[in-house]
């Protein structure tokens, strides 16, 4: 769920024109330092305050309730309700950027079909 809202509230600074983003320094994906320093300042900047121009509630304190958590396919945690404290003082530790690239073909008769489907 953590990672959920915080996966939100990077997309949304990201592709937002508010004036919090200005203040942002501009990462490349791959410099893992810049990314740490990034989004711990976006956990501390955000965590009590949230972003009012881009409707963004606070993020400290998170409440949770009726969240179901699954831990490698095989243990179900239900959170029914929480509340977690402290975001705004976290640090992240460590950043890691994992390209994914899925490739999918199927050849038929040309005269019927071709699909060729990627995804990055």
């Amino acid at each position: 769920m953590i990672e959920i809202s915080f996966m939100i509230l990077s997309c949304s600074l990201l592709f937002s024109d508010a004036n919090y983003v200005d203040t942002l320094t501009k990462c490349s994906i791959k410099d893992t330092q810049c990314m740490i320093n990034y989004f711990t300042k976006v956990l501390h900047d955000v965590g009590s305050t949230g972003i009012p121009e881009l409707n963004i509630a606070p993020l400290d304190p998170m409440k949770l309730k009726n969240t179901t958590i699954t831990i490698m396919d095989s243990i179900e945690i239900t959170v029914r309700d929480a509340v977690i404290k402290g975001l705004k003082n976290c640090k992240v530790n460590r950043f890691r950027y994992v390209s994914v690239l899925y490739s999918v073909s199927k050849r038929v008769p040309p005269d019927i079909l071709s699909i060729d489907l990627k995804r990055l």
